[in-house]
Parts: structure tokens; C-alpha cells; sequence
């Protein structure tokens, strides 16, 4: 503790002393700036007051003597003009230093003053041109110019120009500063004395106080008394902060006495669970905790003895379960090692059985392939039969119009024979008259010779043509029959055909049909081999999984065999044989 309310007295004094110092530096450099700028303003105040009052002098001054010079101008009686004017220099006791009084005419009746003749010609020029009071600020003071008028008070008979310094008004203002500055400086002596006063009393003073508390606090004494906690400042607050502080350390060093008692009281549990932990390590389930514990902790001790006698309960029941697992895994072995075999044995048929449905629906799907193709042709020679019967019917129709035409024909010829034989007759009657004419007719009867020639074999020719006709008549009539019967013929063949591509459909459709459930047989099949090769493997898998959990058995069996189940005996580990050729783990995966 010394040296911990060490280590806190010495900031603590060194707060006090920073603390005290700064703050009555504080005070007395604000009140010397407070006194002194008072002080400042009440010397410009009054200066500017005198200066005030300087300029209502001056004004009223010029006024009163623009009024009495008025007639000693307006006759040029420049003596008593500055008779006038010395009187009124005289008169304001130095604060006029020049004064020039000028004629209307602008020339200077008097002039008198300090400066007089050093202005007098810038204050003529003023005065003569000043139509009214004006007032001009100068570098120490001001100039004030007035006109001097008549009796009647408004013709202009002259001009005056004053200029006045404000030094004597100032040094009239501050004869007393040295009075107030010595009050100022008793004021301010005072009040810096009054606040170094009420620093310590307000500040240092609780400051003190409050560090020594806080040493004893640091010295662990809890019990002393700590001031200023009525107060309602920072001081105050300060006081409050170190007062639950201290409480706060009371509470703790009780906290810190009663977790001593409590690692105390918890060591002893820690021990007693160790021991008992210590035997578990060591699998020996016959351990209890007979010491009592605290009261809050003996549903710990108890808890441990349950646990203890569950687990010795449930090692037990593993004991007689590991036994049951073993009868139950060599059945499960056996049973699964059969499944196996018929499970392949069924994949390995489903395999085949798929390969010769995938040869099926290839034939089926080429025979209704093939049946498209021949619907297809049965369409087409279909379609070029219907486009050949109206060709046929059109031909049956030429030929009926050859007939018809061969008709007329062998009656245009029978028509010409007629002429022939009537033009035969007229020429032989022609060439009887030309015979009995004699000579004259001889010539007609040669005309009428090579008329009955030409009529001959125009009859001849006649006849010919009449046997040709009527044997082209026959073919003429003969073809009619053939392209008829080939018509009928052709119809039927179009019906049959028809017949044939109805068929050529419903075959090819029922191929189709047959090769579409084929296809879905054979994807059925392909499903039911992919998972029957499923349930190969899960089979397999599963039996790994039996011989394995048989190996799992002997595992826990050893380790069973480590646990000490009784105080007097141990329980002999229980004995799983491995069956021969069973797969070892995952290997036989």
C-alpha cells in the first residue's frame, strides 16, 4: 500500500499545485483585463466627452462672435474686430489657436492666435467661403467657419475662420487618471485577493481534503469520512465519484474474501473429482465419492455417482449387446452373402435380356421403316394412277371425236363419187353432142373426153380414199374399245392401290406401334438392370458393412474386457470368432 499511496499522493499534489496555480492565474489575469479594459474605456469616454464639449464651445463661441463683430465689419473697424477676437482667444484659454475675420470683399480685417499668421491665409479662404457654420476635422483638432451677416440677418458683410486644438481638452479629461487608476488598481488588488481566497476555499481546500481520502483509500482504510459530497459542482461530483469508488472497493475486497473461501471449498471438490476421474482413466467403474461436499456442490458429487453407476449399468448392457450383435451379424453375413450371389446372378440375366430386346427393337424399328417406304410408293402409284385416268378419259373423248370426224369424212367422199359419176355422165353426153357437131364439136369432145378422165379417177381416187376411211374408221373404233377397256382397267387398278396404301398405313402404323412398346420395354428393362445393379452394389456394400460391424464387435469385446465392472472380479471379454473368408473392414469393397 506505501507504495501504491505513493504512487497516488504524488499526482494528487501535483494536481493541487497545477490546479491552484492555474485557476488564481486564471482569476487574476481576467480580472486585470476586466479592470483595465474598464478602466481604458472610461479614460476614451471622458476624452471623448471633452472633446464634445470643446465643439459646443467652439460653435457657440463663433456664433456669439459672428454676432458681435457683425457692425464693427460691416464698416471695416478691423481694430475693434480684433479687439473682439483677442478677447475670445483669451477667453477659451488656449483651445483656440488661430482666428481670422475677413471682409466681404474677402480681405482679412483682423487675425490673432498662435498660429494666426502661420493660417491666416488657408483660414481666409475658409472664411470667405463659408456660406454657413462648417466644421472641419484637422490632424490635432478641427476648424469651424461661420459667416457674419447684417443686421437683417441675411446679407453677408464677412467671414469668420477659427481653428481649435483638443489637446487642452484632452489633458483637461485625464488630470484625474492617475486617481482612477489608483482606485482601479485597489479594486483590483482587492478582488484578486478575494478570488485567491475563494479559490482555496472552493477548490484547494476540497481538493486536499479529497486527496487525502483517496490516500487512505489507496491504503486500503475504508472507514475515514469524505467531504464535500453535499455539494452540487464538480467538486461535489468529484466527492461522489470517490465515495462509490470506495464502496465499490469495499464490495470488492468482501467479493475477493469470499472467492478465497469458495477456492478453498472448490479445491477440495477438484480433488475428490480428480481421484474419481483418475479411476475412470483407469476403467474402474467401482469408484464413488463417499466425502460429503459443500452443499452447493453436493448435487455435483451425486451427479458423479449416478454417472458412474449409468455408465457401469450401460458398460454391462454393451456387454450382452455385443454378444446379441454377433449372432445377429453371422446371420445377416450368411443371408447377405446369398443375396449376393442371386442379385448378381438376376443382373447378369437382366443384362442379356436387355442386349436382345435392344436386337428386337432395332429389327422392328427397320421393318416399320421399311413399311413407310412402301406406304410411300403405294402413295405415289397412286397418285400417278389418279393423274392418269382424266389423260385416259380425255384420250376415249379424241378418239370418239376421230370416229365422229372419220363419219363426216366418208360422207364428204360418197359426196365427191357423186359428183365424180354425175360429172362422168355430163361428159359423156357432152362428148355424144360434141359427135354429132361434127368438126365444130371436135374440140369440145376432146374437152369433154379429158373432163370424163378427170372424173374417173376423181372417182377412183374417191373410192380409194372412201376404203382407206372406213379402214381407219375400224382402227379408229377398234382403239375407242381399247382405251375404254384401258380405263376400266386403270380404275381398278387406282382402287386397288388405294387398298394397298390403306394397308401399306395400317402396316406401317402397327410397326411403328410395335417398335415404340419394344423401345419402351426395352428402357423398362434398362431401368430394372440399372437397378438391379443398385441392389448389387447395396447388397455388396451391405455385407462389407456386416463384416465389418462383426470386426467393430471383437473391437469393442477387447475393449470391454479393460473395465472393471465389479469390485472382486473382472468380467472376461467376450469371444467373436471372424468368419473364414469374410471380407477384412473395407477392403472387401
Amino acid at each position: 500500500m506505501t507504495v501504491l499511496g505513493g504512487r497516488i499522493r504524488r499526482p494528487l499534489t501535483a494536481i493541487r499545485a497545477t490546479l491552484f496555480v492555474k485557476v488564481t492565474a486564471l482569476v487574476i489575469v481576467s480580472t486585470v483585463v476586466v479592470v483595465v479594459a474598464i478602466v481604458f474605456q472610461e479614460m476614451r469616454a471622458a476624452e471623448r466627452q471633452a472633446t464634445g464639449n470643446l465643439q459646443d464651445t467652439a460653435a457657440a463661441s463663433v456664433g456669439g462672435f459672428a454676432v458681435q463683430a457683425a457692425t464693427p465689419v460691416r464698416f471695416g473697424d478691423g481694430e475693434r474686430v480684433l479687439a473682439l477676437a483677442r478677447e475670445l482667444v483669451v477667453r477659451t484659454e488656449g483651445d483656440l489657436v488661430a482666428l481670422v475675420v475677413t471682409g466681404a470683399d474677402g480681405s482679412i480685417l483682423a487675425a490673432t492666435g498662435d498660429r494666426a499668421e502661420a493660417e491666416s491665409e488657408q483660414l481666409r479662404g475658409a472664411a470667405g467661403a463659408a456660406a454657413a457654420a462648417v466644421q472641419i476635422a484637422t490632424a490635432d483638432g478641427f476648424d469651424l467657419a461661420a459667416p457674419i451677416l447684417g443686421s437683417n440677418g441675411e446679407t453677408r458683410v464677412g467671414g469668420v475662420a477659427t481653428r481649435w486644438t483638443t489637446a487642452g481638452a484632452r489633458a483637461r479629461a485625464h488630470s484625474g487618471d492617475a486617481f482612477t487608476l489608483a482606485v482601479a488598481a485597489a479594486i483590483l488588488a482587492a478582488m484578486i485577493a478575494i478570488a485567491v481566497l475563494a479559490v482555496h476555499r472552493m477548490i484547494s481546500r476540497p481538493m486536499q481534503r479529497l486527496a487525502v481520502s483517496l490516500k487512505a483509500i489507496a491504503e486500503g482504510r475504508y472507514d475515514g469520512p469524505i467531504e464535500a459530497l453535499g455539494r452540487r459542482d464538480e467538486i461535489g461530483d468529484f466527492a461522489r465519484h470517490v465515495s462509490d469508488l470506495r464502496d465499490r472497493l469495499v464490495i470488492a475486497r468482501d467479493d475477493e474474501e469470499a472467492r478465497d473461501r469458495d477456492r478453498e471449498t472448490q479445491q477440495l471438490v477438484v480433488t475428490a473429482l480428480r481421484e474419481g476421474l483418475d479411476a475412470l482413466s483407469r476403467r474402474d467403474l467401482t469408484s464413488q465419492i463417499d466425502t460429503a461436499f459443500d452443499a452447493r456442490y453436493e448435487p455435483l458429487r451425486g451427479g458423479y455417482n449416478a454417472t458412474v453407476a449409468a455408465l457401469q449399468q450401460v458398460i454391462r448392457t454393451v456387454v450382452q449387446s455385443v454378444g446379441l450383435i454377433r449372432d445377429g451379424s453371422d446371420e445377416m453375413a450368411g443371408s447377405a452373402d446369398n443375396l449376393s450371389q442371386r442379385t448378381e446372378t438376376q443382373a447378369a440375366t437382366l443384362e442379356q435380356t436387355a442386349a436382345a430386346l435392344q436386337q428386337i427393337s432395332a429389327r422392328v424399328s427397320e421393318t416399320a421403316t421399311n413399311a413407310r417406304k412402301a406406304e410411300r410408293i403405294a402413295r405415289g402409284a397412286q397418285e400417278q394412277a389418279q393423274v392418269s385416268e382424266p389423260i385416259v378419259r380425255e384420250a376415249i373423248e379424241a378418239m370418239a371425236a376421230i370416229q365422229n370426224r372419220s363419219s363426216q369424212i366418208t360422207q364428204i367422199i360418197t359426196l365427191i363419187d357423186d359428183i365424180s359419176f354425175q360429172t362422168n355422165l355430163l361428159a359423156l353426153n357432152a362428148g355424144v353432142e360434141a359427135a354429132r357437131a361434127g368438126d365444130a364439136g371436135r374440140g369440145f369432145a376432146v374437152v369433154a373426153s379429158e373432163v370424163r378422165a378427170l372424173a374417173q379417177r376423181s372417182s377412183d381416187a374417191a373410192r380409194e380414199i372412201k376404203e382407206l376411211v372406213n379402214g381407219s374408221t375400224q382402227q379408229v373404233d377398234h382403239g375407242v374399245d381399247l382405251v375404254r377397256r384401258s380405263g376400266e382397267a386403270l380404275s381398278q387398278f387406282a382402287g386397288q392401290v388405294d387398298d394397298i396404301a390403306g394397308l401399306m398405313t395400317e402396316v406401317a402404323q402397327a410397326a411403328d406401334d410395335q417398335a415404340h412398346s419394344v423401345t419402351e420395354i426395352n428402357v423398362g428393362v434398362g431401368q430394372l438392370d440399372s437397378v438391379t445393379q443398385q441392389n448389387a452394389a447395396m447388397v455388396q456394400e451391405t455385407t462389407v458393412a456386416i463384416h465389418e460391424l462383426r470386426q467393430r464387435a471383437s473391437a469393442l469385446s477387447e475393449l470391454l474386457q479393460d473395465f472393471r465392472l465389479d469390485a472382486h472380479e473382472r468380467r472376461p471379454a467376450i469371444e467373436i470368432p471372424s468368419t473364414p473368408g469374410a471380407p477384412s473392414g473395407r477392403a472387401a469393397a
